[in-house]
């Protein structure tokens, strides 16, 4: 339902035979029927979609999420903690969403590290006994902060070092808690529902659930509130009863002692604010830890006096995605000779590494630990990939890629990577990672405590939770989303809209839905579905199953509503329909109920804020939240039926949809099954998604013509300069999609649903190479008879579509021999003979919507003849 991702990598699922009920609990544990979920691939993005995971990153998937991790930014940690203390009221004087200097930041950090720096200061004016006493409770906790950084630095075990993490930091936000800086209030006491609590994780495994199978993860360290740490360390034993009669303090103390032991249950990844992952780094690290606290001071970070132009050499990062990229294609089990390169190998969302090149006198050096490079500048820490740490910063990029995939609506998710004692906050939202320099959690650690009375103190959205879409619900819980007429980013559709209320009511965490896409990057479209109520004054209310789409979208990209109300004014100026019977293409588009732009969580906003430099350009661009919401359709396969008239029938129809917005200068972009559907109302076939959509004279967003569902986009655009933008997408592109989608449909379903063990599994994959030439070698078997009709099938039909395919192959063997032509007649600088630049202009225009209906109407079916006479009363 309406799920593709641009320009990306993406595995594909299934679903499996109808003989199985098919559930899936992808995000909230949702029940996810067979007749929702389509059995699709993803359109390609930086989004993948894990179909073969286990409890490591596997080969399939390892390029994808090592490349989205070398294409990050660098950002400031006194930026990161000083944009969130302004957020927070700490510093009254500035005002929030407004980029500092680093001076100015100095000066407002200085005197809120001063501030928790005095906790455990006992030198101030005299205090009455009471007070006298906590002080010296103070001190005794630092005092067993101390300890524990100093036990944790001695320890040469990885996992020995855990707890003596948690339990220093825990120890900290119970100090912490209830220190007030300027406007920024108490945070929740430790052991009230909404208080947050370090916990470790390792070795307990977390499952998750891709299309039907369950797969695990083992997080080192994790961060969640009280109320969802807690459910976990009861065991049986430990009834609802007998925890109400424990004191809160010793619910309290006994909590924050079983924390650091792995936990009985898993948390769950909706319920995750940040995971940590750890690495040994020194075998033991050679700190002075200090015994009195007065040691510290309240100077800030220091970052370094110059902007760090940081690297690895680019061959650096380079062979960390080409060596993941061959794993991949090795373990794919295909052999593929690629006309790509090193660089092409990066996809269209390949960044290029020049603003890795560094000009600063920057200090390389390799770490003890498993070849970490980092990079020093006056303090300034950098974790850089190579070849043998690689896996470290991946397996933090995919427990943020689970915690997004698991939650309807993660705008972002943070991680903490720990080599050692240095530690970096990684930020992974939809525009790409950003690493947070790093800093000495026990040397640096007044800034620690600084990052903590921040975590402390943030909103669940401030954690990536997007509001009212019930993110971290308990089981069975209920929420809403109310859209307040024309307010705001809110729009209602109707008259008087401004006025109404459109509230959409989703009853339960596991309602119906497709989840979304697992990965780092893209739009990541994920659906709800639910009842949308209609609210107008004086009038009855009306209610509507509807399907809540969220993506995250391009910000310079028209929203789809926008697009879908363009068309329908376009066709209906230009439409000139002979009789009240003829087809009204409008009845062919989705209708659009209600809308929401979250454009404050637009990803430029945390970039203008924290970035080390501004023009640290990342190639996917801003993307900010978007939420749409439709009439419930059935997926376009349904109508695989009835020897395949219906399907046919449909199909010919959105063809015609299709073309009448090409001649209008609307280009779909994704033509695949997933953007197909019909209105079980109506029986109209719908056009659907159009987020990708592009107006032909408009310049496009990110550069790139190279949009869609790889397993269904024509052969030429799955090349190396189409990925780069250089091939321009023509409407005989499109042609060919329809006929992959159609192939797809009619060998893969029966009667509606998919049929058992399906084939074409084949044509989705990680790598656009594989997915041409997979498709290819279907259609060479539909040409030659290798490939079996299925015996459902109308012999008419299967004909047709053997006919298509044969005449897209032979034009596709003329344009390349055109296409060749065209070259080499642009590179002597003489012009093309006549007759081919003729032939080619023909394969580039429009004309060529009427190849499709030359192939396919040789079919007898009833409505053949009619959208025939449509199709050629809108070419001329």
């Amino acid at each position: 339902m309406m799920s593709t991702e641009e320009n990306a990598q993406a595995t594909n699922s299934f679903v499996p035979s109808p003989s199985t009920p098919h559930k899936q609990k992808g995000y909230m544990g949702n029940r996810i029927p067979a007749n929702v979920l389509l059995a699709i691939p993803s359109s390609q993005g930086a989004q993948a979609t894990l179909g073969s995971i286990k409890d490591h990153t596997t080969k399939n998937v390892r390029h994808i999420l090592a490349r989205d991790v070398a294409n990050f930014q660098l950002a400031s940690s006194k930026r990161w903690v000083h944009s969130h203390l302004v957020g927070l009221g700490a510093i009254k004087h500035r005002k929030a969403d407004t980029r500092y200097s680093i001076e100015e930041i100095n000066e407002d950090l200085r005197p809120c590290l001063e501030e928790v720096l005095k906790v455990w200061d006992v030198n101030n004016s005299e205090k009455s006994g009471k007070e006298t006493k906590g002080k010296a409770k103070k001190i005794q906790e630092y005092h067993t902060i101390m300890k524990e950084f100093s036990t944790y630095a001695k320890t040469t075990v990885e996992t020995e070092r855990y707890p003596h993490f948690v339990k220093a930091s825990n120890t900290i936000l119970e100090v912490l808690q209830p220190l007030q800086i300027g406007d920024a209030g108490q945070a929740k006491a430790m052991g009230e529902d909404d208080s947050i609590i370090f916990m470790v994780s390792h070795p307990t495994r977390i499952p998750t659930i891709h299309q039907g199978a369950t797969y695990h993860r083992v997080p080192d360290i994790g961060l969640a509130l009280w109320k969802h740490v807690l459910p976990l360390y009861e065991t049986t034993r430990n009834t609802t009863s007998t925890r109400s009669l424990r004191p809160p303090r010793v619910r309290q103390e006994r909590l924050q002692e079983r924390v650091l032991q792995p936990p009985a249950e898993p948390l769950r990844w909706q319920h995750a604010l940040i995971f940590a992952e750890k690495k040994l780094g020194q075998k033991m690290l050679k700190h002075s830890i200090p015994v009195n606290h007065h040691v510290y001071t309240a100077d800030p970070l220091d970052e370094g006096g110059n902007l760090l132009q940081f690297m690895t050499k680019k061959e650096v990062i380079e062979e960390v995605v080409q060596a993941a990229r061959s794993s991949s294609m090795e373990g794919s089990g295909d052999k593929v000779v690629s006309e790509t390169t090193t660089e092409s190998t990066l996809g269209t969302r390949k960044r290029s590494a020049a603003h890795l090149v560094g000009g600063s006198r920057s200090k390389r050096k390799k770490s003890s630990g498993k070849g970490s490079i980092s990079i020093e500048n006056k303090g300034l820490k950098v974790n850089m990939l190579t070849e043998d740490d690689r896996h470290g910063i991946v397996q933090l990029a995919d427990y943020a890629a689970e915690s997004m995939y698991n939650s309807f609506g993660r705008n972002h998710a943070l991680g903490f990577l720990i080599n050692g004692s240095t530690l970096n906050l990684w930020i992974f939202d939809h525009e790409g990672p950003i690493q947070v320099a790093g800093f000495d959690f026990i040397q640096d650690f007044p800034h620690y405590l600084l990052l903590l009375y921040v975590l402390q103190r943030m909103r669940l959205e401030d954690f990536g939770f997007l509001p009212d879409l019930g993110n971290t619900a308990d089981e069975g819980g209920t929420y809403s989303v109310d859209f307040k007429g024309n307010k705001g980013n809110d729009w209602v559709s109707g008259k008087d809209s401004g006025d109404s209320k459109l509230q959409v009511k989703l009853e339960g965490v596991e309602g119906e839905g497709v989840p979304h896409k697992f990965g780092l990057n893209g739009r990541s479209t994920g659906v709800r579905l639910g009842t949308a109520t209609i609210t107008k004054p004086g009038e009855k209310d009306a209610t509507r199953k509807v399907a809540l789409k969220l993506s995250w979208k391009e910000a310079s990209r028209r929203c789809e509503k926008d697009v879908i109300e363009r068309a329908r004014k376009d066709i209906g100026a230009g439409l000139n329909l002979a009789t009240q019977d003829e087809p009204d293409p409008r009845n062919f588009l989705p209708e659009v109920l209600a809308e929401r732009r979250y454009t404050q969580f637009d990803t430029k906003i945390i970039r203008d804020l924290i970035l080390l430099k501004l023009d640290d350009v990342n190639v996917m661009r801003s993307r900010y939240p978007y939420l749409i919401v439709m009439p419930q359709y059935d997926p376009i396969h349904t109508l695989v039926k009835d020897s395949g008239f219906p399907l046919l029938n449909a199909l010919l129809a959105l063809i015609y949809c299709h073309a009448v917005l090409w001649t209008l200068g609307i280009q779909h972009g994704d033509i695949s099954e997933g953007n197909l559907m019909v209105d079980p109302s109506t029986g109209f076939p719908k056009l659907c998604d159009f987020d990708l959509s592009h107006f032909e004279h408009d310049i496009r967003p990110s550069g790139f013509s190279n949009t869609g569902t790889w397993a269904f986009m024509a052969t030429e655009l799955l090349t190396e300069r189409a990925m780069k933008g250089f091939i321009k997408r023509r409407y005989r592109h499109e042609v060919e999609s329809f006929i992959a989608v159609l192939v797809w449909l009619l060998l893969r379903y029966e009667n509606g649903r998919p049929i058992s063990n399906p084939p074409l599994s084949e044509w989705d994959s990680t790598f656009y190479e594989i997915c041409a030439a997979k498709r290819k070698g279907t259609f060479e078997d539909i040409i030659t008879g290798e490939l079996a009709k299925p015996g459902w099938l109308s012999s008419a039909i299967w004909d047709g579509l053997t006919h298509a395919v044969s005449e897209l192959d032979e034009h596709r063997h003329e344009l390349d021999h055109l296409l060749s032509k065209s070259r080499t007649a642009a590179r002597r600088n003489v012009p093309m003979d006549a007759k081919d630049a003729k032939r080619l202009e023909y394969f580039n225009g429009m004309e060529y919507a009427g190849e499709v209906f030359k192939w396919l109407f040789t079919v007898p079916a009833a409505e053949c003849s009619k959208w025939a006479a449509l199709i050629r009363k809108i070419l001329q």
